[in-house]
């Protein structure tokens, strides 16, 4: 009855023949399980929330280099090994990285132990308690008012430097493996995970197999996850992998990756496989790529048709070497990226070179958009001033309706096509942006709504729109755990530790997957 009693409130916003239809499909009732949604996992920074691996270093920061008397971080040019670790350091110099760097003391307190090779001294700076280096570890302890933590090597002998640092926090160690258990246990039940961001594919410099994120280099916030973390994360929770491919990545690197990928991954597991993300926004440097190639081609005289042109025709010989590489016995699904408001760069896409014939779903990101500016519709000017209540009859009568014409017409599409409707992202996507995002009265409104219960219901009647629309599509939501700022609060959750209860988006999200949730794979035991 709660639901229903929340639609009826709704319903006498309902004035066009638009929202009439719209209501009529919200009083259908819920379609909550057996559906397949996925989750895209946040990137990989020293300010990373979700703390997905047993070992913390693996989320430090690059390097930086300090020398006395000079300012913060212009110390001398770094050697470094092909790992990333500093070979050797000048007299009156030394190097530094962050790891914690989370407002508010989310990360577990207590006692560290930072174990490393090689000889030399490491400080540890900004911890409240004491440290010691005992040999080739450093014991250290954490109260929760440090914020971020400086790991300092202030010494290393050139003939066996220091490297192979590995920071583990109370109650675990070396043996407890790759990944945090609470991490995998925050995630069972999801049916795919979206490595995008995790693996810093936007805007990403790859080109060649060899630069590729490595499993022994020093950090994984430089280049993103290896291809091999995201696997065993996929093994791990049973969820189909979705991959993206670096816009550059040539041909080499295509196929090592779908090598890799058939060695490691579950082979009952489907793939999902697409190149780059979004290379239809000229925010990211893949879609300038792509239209460059596209007119260096002649593909159009149109730079942006061009784009998309040249887009689906590196997909397209993409998919051939994963065909090739996995060979008729897996599943691989092969994705085409769309634009959900924009159902002509969609038939664009799916149509050239008959690329629905070797396609198999057209992805879109349906979001709850409310996206404010000085200038947008409505301006920054009115909705600074809105109440909460404003704010979500605002998200109740537009945002939702309109986000669910885009998965019909979406729908409409591939059905037109033969393929299937699925989503790379999706949520409430509540941001400030050409100046708004400085606004502090509009931040701190759409961080309110975000906490809501509301916010949890409107996830609610999201989700059961797209199953109704898309009743077999995948859609995964954007985005796991991060810290929530000016420039969006999209995260489900802001740390590893928040309540479910407490977070009506993770929620919403967490009852759908958990009558599902089946059993970790691999005899994971982090902590």
């Amino acid at each position: 009855m709660g639901k229903l009693q929340t639609m009826r409130q709704l319903l006498r916003h309902f004035r066009s023949p638009r929202m009439l239809c719209f209501s009529v499909l919200m009083l259908i009732p819920s379609l909550a399980f057996c559906q397949q949604l996925g989750i895209n996992l946040a990137g990989l920074h020293d300010w990373n929330s979700e703390l997905p691996f047993v070992d913390f270093f693996r989320l430090s920061r690059s390097w930086v280099s300090q020398e006395n008397g000079k300012p913060w971080g212009k110390g001398p040019a770094l050697e470094l090994d092909q790992q990333g670790w500093v070979k050797r350091l000048a007299p009156g110099c030394w190097v530094e990285t962050c790891i914690l760097n989370i407002r508010g003391g989310h990360y577990p307190h207590g006692t560290y132990n930072l174990f490393y090779d090689g000889k030399g001294k490491i400080d540890i700076n900004n911890v409240d308690g004491a440290f010691r280096q005992i040999g080739n570890r450093v014991v250290f302890e954490v109260t929760g008012d440090e914020n971020i933590i400086w790991i300092q090597v202030k010494e290393t002998d050139p003939a066996d430097y220091i490297r192979n640092i590995r920071v583990y926090p109370p109650g675990s160690s070396e043996k407890d493996g790759l990944l945090r258990l609470g991490f995998l246990h925050r995630w069972l039940g999801v049916k795919a995970v979206r490595f995008m961001e995790f693996m810093a594919i936007n805007n990403s410099g790859e080109q060649f197999w060899h630069q590729r994120a490595k499993i022994n280099d020093a950090t994984w916030t430089t280049h993103g996850a290896p291809v091999e973390v995201a696997v065993t994360i996929a093994n791990s929770l049973h969820a189909a992998p979705w991959f993206s491919i670096p816009h550059m990545a040539d041909n080499d690197y295509v196929r090592h990756f779908a090598q890799l990928v058939r060695e490691r991954l579950n082979p009952n597991l489907p793939v999902y496989i697409e190149y780059s993300n979004e290379t239809w926004n000229p925010m990211f440097s893949q879609t300038l790529y792509c239209r460059e190639q596209g007119m260096a081609r002649k593909l159009s005289h149109n730079p942006v048709q061009a784009g998309h042109r040249y887009a689906v025709h590196r997909s397209l010989e993409i998919f051939h070497i994963w065909e090739e590489v996995l060979g008729p016995t897996r599943k691989l699904i092969r994705v085409i990226g769309g634009q959900a408001a924009a159902p002509a760069v969609n038939e664009e896409r799916l149509k050239y070179r008959n690329a629905w014939r070797t396609t198999d779903a057209l992805a879109i990101a349906p979001y709850l958009m409310l996206t404010v500016s000085p200038d947008s519709t409505p301006p920054l000017a009115a909705v600074r001033n809105w109440s909460l209540k404003r704010l979500e009859r605002e998200l109740a009568e537009n945002i939702l309706p309109r986000s669910t014409v885009w998965m019909m017409n979406g729908e409409k599409t591939a059905k037109q096509y033969g393929v299937s409707l699925i989503a790379y992202e999706g949520g409430q996507h509540l941001v400030g942006m050409l100046g708004a995002e400085n606004d502090g009265q509009l931040t701190r409104l759409f961080q309110q709504a975000n906490h809501a219960p509301q916010m949890g219901r409107l996830y609610d009647l999201y989700l059961d729109q797209w199953q109704r629309i898309s009743s077999d599509g995948m859609i995964c939501l954007w985005l796991s755990t991060e810290i929530w700022s000016k420039w969006g609060s999209w995260g489900l959750a802001e740390y590893y530790d928040d309540e479910v209860e407490n977070s009506p988006k993770l929620k919403a999200f967490l009852t759908r997957i958990r009558s599902d949730s089946g059993k970790l794979e691999g005899g994971c035991r982090q902590h």
